[in-house]
């Protein structure tokens, strides 16, 4: 979906949102109410990059919003680990999404603020957090400086989140970056160290495959698949690679922070979230002793052109991030 017609049926409801330049005609487009990034453009007369979710659009196009949570798509940020905060049933909760965001003052990019409580159901305590979303778009000179001479279309943005909690902290807390792609896409995981000297050779699984030095995922078939890359195998990076029409392609990238010595897993999800895939990282940990904030940096920047191109360029910078 184009840039312009995304941003029609926000304002059919009133929906907050921001446009922010970025690359030489790239834009990236912010939702600041459901505190998430909602497309990255590499032109803005091209197609988004990340998967939105028909089902919100159509909300928007028909007037009304739904009174149960209902994913946007885009890339958020979640709180973890899974068995604290979803352990409940299905549901979402609340406080971390759609949560309360709030637009923040920032002297450069776009920040996002969500101040709330949440239940943690394995060690029954209730943490109250402050997460702070930084989002600053690239230049086009700074994503050649990342990337270097390319006739790629390209567009990005860096982002430092911070994580603060306080009150009956007894569990561990970290950021959960959970980013959404059109299904169909694949996704590569460069690895710390060759794929046979990994966990993953046990790995038993339809999906996984090696190639040189990544791990890369493909969805065969109509089955719900996961595929879990312990931080100890994975690198910093992760490249999700979308073959479209007449012979074009779109690449996401997604650099992440880590820490030495902390298992801070890759996943990769399909099926059971719609017509979309996922891809996340993890933030090093607050709490229960120790430190009560984190601040975590990250980027996301995408590629359009001819299959080829993005082929040739997903191999050569098929290597850990930059953090």
């Amino acid at each position: 979906m184009g840039l312009e017609e995304t941003v029609v049926s926000l304002k059919t409801l009133g929906v907050e949102y921001a446009v922010l330049e970025t690359g030489a005609d790239g834009a990236v487009l912010v939702l600041p109410e459901y505190g998430r990034v909602l497309g990255v453009w590499p032109h803005w007369r091209g197609e988004n990059a990340l998967w939105v979710n028909p089902g919100f659009l159509r909300l928007l196009h028909i007037g009304a919003k739904d009174d149960v949570w209902i994913n946007p798509g885009g890339d958020r940020m979640w709180l973890a680990p899974e068995e604290e905060f979803f352990a409940g049933g299905p549901e979402v909760p609340p406080a971390i999404d759609p949560g309360q965001f709030a637009r923040s003052s920032e002297k450069s990019g776009y920040g996002m603020e969500n101040k709330g409580e949440a239940l943690a159901w394995k060690t029954g305590s209730r943490i109250r957090f402050r997460l702070t979303r930084r989002v600053r778009p690239m230049s086009e000179a700074r994503l050649a400086d990342l990337w270097g001479t390319t006739w790629l279309r390209q567009a990005g943005y860096e982002e430092e989140t911070v994580l603060e909690v306080s009150g009956d902290c007894r569990a561990p807390v970290w950021l959960w970056n959970i980013t959404q792609a059109r299904m169909g896409a694949e996704v590569r995981v460069p690895l710390r160290k060759r794929w046979t000297e990994t966990s993953l050779v046990t790995l038993a699984t339809s999906s996984l495959e090696f190639a040189e030095n990544c791990a890369v995922i493909r969805m065969r078939g109509p089955q719900s698949a996961k595929v879990e890359i312990p931080g100890a195998d994975a690198g910093n990076r992760i490249l999700c690679l979308e073959e479209r029409e007449s012979g074009r392609a779109q690449l996401l990238v997604k650099d992440f922070g880590r820490e030495e010595g902390r298992e801070a897993r890759v996943d990769c999800r399909f099926g059971g979230v719609g017509d979309a895939i996922e891809f996340s990282c993890s933030s090093p940990a607050v709490g229960p002793t120790g430190r009560r904030r984190v601040l975590w940096k990250t980027s996301l920047c995408a590629f359009s052109g001819r299959n080829d191109e993005i082929q040739a360029f997903a191999t050569r910078i098929g290597s850990r991030g930059s953090y």
